[in-house]
């Protein structure tokens, strides 16, 4: 946040305000961001999860693919030696039916060559069967491979554009945490009304600026220091200086027991205040305190007027108390 006095430029940051709404648990932006928080860490332990899922299932099919073409590639032999077989029965039965023809071999044993013949040729047939089906489960293991990276990018793009959204809730959530006032125009900054931590209300003027090119000195007000703000009308305030030493009265500490206490006007607004710009709370007890004090209060703008505190303690009982 800027001091009073400083020179900003247009654009810059001047108030953060806090919107921060609370319920009973705490504030609402803080549990909704735990909850986004937890829906993200969510979605990354399920993408981890698929990642692993779909290596597991790739190994799997790999191995699948390789114990096929095994299996294929032994059956084939298999084939191989059937069709040897079945080519040396065929030789062996027209060895036997020219036999038969002849008169040396009789038609029981031709028959029994035949059924053996027919036998080779079934087992054959069902090699090549098997051989079929081995292939067109390879093929479908081959195609449910090759779709895992489809259907594995699908899923990651899904993850993925729900934490894009997840990010776009969360950074929505923290701009509803605060709300930035910024400079519409570069000059020096006066009048500042409120002090960090304050409440502030609707309409109300946080602070004017003074257009100028040339920035002006800062505020000598020491900077963690308590320091006191008086308000004087403009008939008052002209005759206030820099550098003029005050005499204060505490009301906590009354005047007649304790004493006067010493400080040194550190700095003047350069713009007045009018009451509706200074905090409802400030307005009633400078309202309230001219009342008391039979001074002349006609709703008139009043000069903010920072005072260096000599001491940050006053002596109370022979000891130092904290102001």
């Amino acid at each position: 946040m800027f001091q009073e006095g400083e020179y900003v430029h247009k654009g810059q940051t001047l108030f953060e305000l806090s919107i921060e709404r609370q319920v009973a648990s705490g504030e609402v932006s803080e549990i909704v961001s735990r909850q986004l928080a937890a829906e993200v860490r969510s979605l990354d332990n399920q993408q981890r999860f698929r990642i692993a899922q779909n290596q597991e299932r790739r190994l799997a099919l790999q191995q699948r693919v390789e114990s096929l073409a095994a299996e294929i590639k032994q059956v084939k032999e298999e084939l191989i030696l059937a069709q040897r077989r079945l080519r040396l029965a065929e030789r062996s039965l027209k060895q036997y039916e020219s036999l038969q023809a002849s008169g040396y071999m009789s038609s029981a044993q031709v028959q029994q060559k035949q059924e053996d013949l027919l036998d080779l040729e079934t087992r054959a047939s069902n090699v090549v069967r098997n051989i079929v089906q081995l292939e067109a489960n390879r093929r479908d293991v081959e195609a449910e491979l090759r779709g895992l990276d489809t259907a594995m990018a699908s899923e990651l793009s899904e993850i993925s554009r729900a934490k894009s959204s997840l990010a776009r809730e969360m950074a929505e959530n923290s701009s509803r945490k605060s709300l930035m006032i910024t400079a519409r125009e570069s000059g020096v900054l006066t009048t500042v009304t409120n002090q960090a931590g304050q409440a502030v209300s609707v309409g109300q003027v946080l602070a004017v600026i003074i257009a100028t090119a040339q920035p002006t000195p800062k505020s000598e007000s020491s900077i963690g220091e308590l320091e006191a703000h008086l308000y004087a009308p403009s008939r008052a305030a002209g005759f206030v200086a820099r550098g003029q030493e005050v005499l204060i009265r505490y009301q906590a500490f009354p005047y007649q027991k304790f004493g006067l206490q010493r400080g040194v006007v550190s700095d003047i607004s350069t713009a007045p205040f009018a009451p509706g710009e200074l905090p409802s709370s400030l307005a009633s007890t400078i309202l309230s305190n001219a009342q008391q004090n039979s001074n002349r209060f006609n709703n008139e703008a009043l000069y903010r007027i920072k005072v260096r505190l000599a001491r940050q303690t006053i002596k109370t009982y022979g000891k130092e108390q904290g102001l």
